[in-house]
């Protein structure tokens, strides 16, 4: 997991904004059709897919949005 830039960063922190981050996963018949829509569920928090694509030989990487807390009831 790759998380946004440090602006992006100290902005959500700061602001309570949405966080975007970068996940690099193996490409597999399950991985290839995950795209927006799909969400992510890392470190406690529902992250939003806003693009998937092939990346490298046998990677994906999706970026997704963080949105809520799941002890928040998101």
């Amino acid at each position: 997991v790759s998380y946004g830039r440090a602006q992006e960063r100290r902005e959500a922190g700061i602001e309570g904004n949405d966080l975007p981050a970068t996940f690099i996963t193996l490409q597999s018949d399950v991985t290839r059709p995950i795209g927006p829509g799909h969400v992510i569920l890392f470190d406690g928090f529902r992250w939003d897919i806003t693009s998937a694509a092939p990346f490298e030989r046998h990677e994906m990487e999706f970026t997704a949005v963080r949105r809520a807390s799941l002890t928040q009831g998101a």
